[in-house]
């Protein structure tokens, strides 16, 4: 299988994967890129590890129209995030 950069993601014969090593990044990609890469990625998939599986779209609307906005720093946004993928609310 071959594959290719496209922002944050690598593209290959089975789609899109999230290239989760940051060293391996290019660094003159924006932010916004590296987003709308996972987005991409996560549009396709589905979030099973917390019960009922639920589209990855759903399962970031969901977090997003509770929390967007929500926080003063990126302490703050990250440890609500990873309370949320651990099948928490992301409740400060």
């Amino acid at each position: 299988m071959t594959t290719s950069w496209i922002g944050g993601r690598v593209r290959g014969g089975d789609g899109y994967a999230v290239q989760l090593d940051k060293g391996s990044w290019d660094d003159d990609i924006h932010l916004a890129k590296v987003d709308g890469a996972l987005g991409a990625a996560m549009n396709q998939n589905e979030v099973a590890w917390c019960g009922e599986a639920v589209s990855g779209k759903d399962f970031v609307d969901s977090y997003m129209d509770e929390y967007e906005d929500s926080f003063d720093t990126q302490d703050e946004y990250t440890a609500s995030v990873v309370d949320y993928v651990d099948c928490g609310t992301g409740a400060p």
